[in-house]
């Protein structure tokens, strides 16, 4: 979601009060990123975006813009194929 926003490493880490190297690994899944961050960096991308996302119940249902859901989805249905690739390998063993 950051870089369908446009926004770099150093200024979406900023705001928060985080380092880009620390975004870099909660955005690569080697951290676990605490949930106040987490609303915190939902907060800067909403303001970039319009996008509405977090953990709060009250919220609108969750948007992305089109390039996103595009890519999210591109990237599922290739999934979709190896899964059903594997499947099939393993269903003839």
């Amino acid at each position: 979601m950051r870089r369908a926003s446009g926004l770099s490493q150093e200024q979406l880490a900023t705001r928060p009060g985080i380092s880009p190297k620390q975004l870099g690994k909660y955005e690569r899944g080697q951290s676990r990123i605490p949930a106040g961050r987490y609303e915190a960096a939902m907060a800067i991308l909403r303001e970039y975006t319009g996008m509405v996302g977090g953990f709060s119940e009250g919220q609108a249902p969750y948007a992305v813009p089109a390039a996103v859901k595009d890519t999210l989805l591109r990237t599922l249905r290739e999934l979709q194929a190896g899964l059903k690739l594997c499947i099939d390998v393993v269903e003839r063993l």
